[in-house]
This record gives C-alpha cells, sequence and structure tokens, in this order.
C-alpha cells in the first residue's frame, strides 16, 4: 500500500476503535471484527474479503473475558493487520492470520500501558488539577476531550507501525521462509479458529454440547454445507434442545 493510502486506513482504524468512539466504549459488540471490518476492507476496495476476515478474528476468542474492566485480548487490532494484508499485500488469507493473530495479544498490552500514560497519568491529573480549582469546564475537557484525543494519536502511531512497518517486516519474513515453513503457517492458520471454538466451549464449562460442534465440522468438512446453512440448521437443532429439556424438566415436576 502507499502512505496515503496507508494513512487514510490508519485514520479509519482509529476511528472505530471503542477507545476513540464513545459509542463502541458503551457496546463491545459493536467493536468486534465481524461488525467492523467490511469498512476497512472497503477503504482498500474489497469490502466482503473485509468482511470474511473480520468473522475468522472473532473465531480467536468467541468467549472474550473483562477482567476489571480489561480485556484479554484486542482482536480489532488482529483485524486491521490482517485486513491490510490479505487486501492491501495479496498475502494468502491463512499465512496472514497466523501472522495477525499474535497482535489481538501486543495489542491489548499496548492498550494497558495507554490506560496507564495516557488516563492515569495525563487526563485524570488535568482533571484532578480542575476540580481542585473548581473547573468544571476544565474537567469535561480533560475527560470526554483530551482522553480521546491522547487516544487517537496514541492508536494511529500503533496502527501505521502495525500497517505500514508491519505488513512489509511480514511480507519479507513470508518471502525470506521455505515452502514446508509457509505451509505449516498456513495451516496454522486454519487451525486458529478450531482453537477459539475449543475456548469457547471451555468458557461455557458444559462438554455436552461438544457433540454439537463436532456434527458443524464434520457438516463442513465432508458434506460441504455452507456456515450460513449450517448456522440455520444449528438454530433449529439449538431450539429443538431447549425445548425438549424444558419439556423433561416440566415431567420431572409432576413426577
Amino acid at each position: 500500500m502507499s502512505i496515503g493510502t496507508t494513512l487514510l486506513y490508519c485514520f479509519v482504524a482509529v476511528l472505530l476503535s471503542r477507545y476513540c468512539c464513545p459509542l463502541f466504549g458503551m457496546f463491545n459488540q459493536l467493536n468486534l471484527p465481524y461488525m467492523l471490518s467490511w469498512i476497512l476492507g472497503a477503504v482498500l476496495g474489497d469490502w466482503r474479503t473485509g468482511l470474511i476476515i473480520g468473522a475468522m478474528v472473532t473465531t480467536l476468542n468467541m468467549a472474550p473475558v473483562v477482567i476489571g474492566a480489561v480485556h484479554t485480548m484486542s482482536l480489532w487490532d488482529a483485524a486491521v493487520l490482517m485486513v491490510a494484508l490479505v487486501v492491501g499485500e495479496g498475502m494468502d488469507m491463512e499465512i496472514a492470520f497466523a501472522i495477525a493473530a499474535p497482535m489481538a495479544v501486543l495489542g491489548n498490552a499496548l492498550v494497558n500501558l495507554q490506560a496507564v500514560i495516557l488516563y492515569d497519568g495525563i487526563a485524570d491529573n488535568l482533571a484532578l488539577k480542575a476540580v481542585r480549582k473548581g473547573d468544571v469546564k476544565g474537567v469535561i475537557r480533560a475527560q470526554a476531550i483530551y482522553r480521546y484525543l491522547l487516544s487517537f494519536v496514541w492508536l494511529f502511531v500503533w496502527y501505521f507501525i502495525l500497517v505500514y512497518v508491519g505488513s512489509r517486516a511480514a511480507d519479507t519474513l513470508v518471502n525470506a521462509m521455505p515452502g514446508w515453513l509457509v505451509s505449516g503457517f498456513a495451516a496454522g492458520g486454519k487451525l486458529l479458529p478450531a482453537v477459539g471454538f475449543g475456548l469457547f466451549l471451555a468458557a461455557m464449562g458444559k462438554k455436552k454440547f461438544i457433540p454439537f460442534f463436532i456434527i458443524g465440522a464434520y457438516m463442513a468438512l465432508y458434506l460441504g454445507l455452507s456456515t450460513i446453512m449450517i448456522a440455520v440448521l444449528a438454530g433449529c437443532a439449538g431450539s429443538i434442545y431447549v425445548l425438549l429439556e424444558k419439556s423433561g424438566d416440566r415431567q420431572a415436576e409432576e413426577v
């Protein structure tokens, strides 16, 4: 990608981040990659691929865990890099997935650092000084304006490094790899969604749902059904399961 396209791409990526848009900050589900990554793809001229990538990246963490208002993964960072690699640089999707996935962890670590430096260190201190002076407008500026401006600058620099430098480094790395290692990366990329679903099932803590997961995998692999068709069948099967379970509970209560 050219430098101009990269700057525009990073600008849009920052605007869609939950740390710069109050709406996404309040409703985290709106900021998941499958909801917004098509916009990143549209910036680069292929919204369909962007949408597919968003769905793939979301499978990394199907059961997001928030500890003390801190997320364990920043899936948006992985989506930002993966869309740039696939749509912008033409990299194979599975290989790009394997490269972009670690950015979800690294990006989350930088978010925590951002909170300490920008929020606790700058914005909150400015707000505290305004409180001591009785300056209500100063408090509002610090928390409603300065906080988001600082986040914008921080994230823009991070996304620019991630996309402009990271995509070129990734492209150089892949070109230098032997064929067997590239194939290994591609295979690993294909396994990542399965790992995400596995973590989701583990978080649910109900082993009785594992057969449904296996049935869905076999329907995709051996029957060749699309994910939409499998989702429709899964919804029907889930409804029947719930109805039968409720019916069994009623009969048990009557006995």
